[in-house]
């Protein structure tokens, strides 16, 4: 751990340099209206080093559990977003979603299961675990119909839906960081050992 940080602060940063994407340097091409994205250029905040600092952020913590199983999922999204830099294991990106939620997932039911911790502080957490569930399977819906249904008018209704989802997940991802710069600065998480909520 860094010196004269906690490891909620460590995982704040995380979550802010892997849920933010700062590119520069990225090629496209317009033919005929149409552009294509030729290369994504670089990233200035890697996510690969945001998942390294949540997985250590949520590292040490004897209770609740749900902190080890958020710093797992963090090591396994830190095997993703390398995985995005080899060009034949692009297709982990799949299931980039559901352990991105596992991260958010679990993290916000070991803030809410963490004696101590106040009540308002629980139920954000819970607000937030909640939303960002429901979010993940609504784009998890919305690229299935797009898959699935192309030409039956799909398109449309994601085109119309994209906005307000995009909206959503920028609100979840501020009241997640939020939440987690709120928790760093209460008692119980100024060290490594907690206790469960009874």
């Amino acid at each position: 751990m860094l010196p004269g940080m906690s490891r909620m602060r460590l995982a704040f940063w995380g979550f802010l340099f892997a849920l933010l994407d700062l590119r520069i340097g990225g090629q496209s091409e317009t033919v005929d209206g149409v552009t294509t994205q030729l290369s994504q250029g670089i990233d200035l905040l890697p996510d690969t080093l945001g998942w390294l600092l949540v997985a250590l952020g949520m590292s040490g913590w004897l209770a609740p559990k749900e902190f080890g199983i958020a710093r797992n999922a963090a090591f396994a999204a830190l095997v993703i977003s390398i995985a995005d830099y080899i060009p034949g294991l692009k297709a982990l990106a799949i299931v980039q979603g559901a352990v991105e939620l596992a991260v958010v997932w679990f993290l916000c039911l070991g803030i809410e299961r963490t004696a101590g911790v106040p009540a308002d502080l629980a139920a954000r957490a819970r607000m937030i675990r909640i939303v960002d569930a429901v979010l993940t399977v609504f784009i998890v819906l919305l690229t299935a119909l797009l898959v699935v249904g192309p030409g039956s008018g799909a398109g449309s209704i994601v085109a119309v839906l994209t906005v307000p989802v995009i909206v959503v997940g920028l609100f979840v991802m501020v009241f997640l960081l939020l939440l987690i710069h709120r928790a760093a600065k209460e008692p119980v998480f100024a060290g490594s050992v907690t206790a469960p909520r009874a």
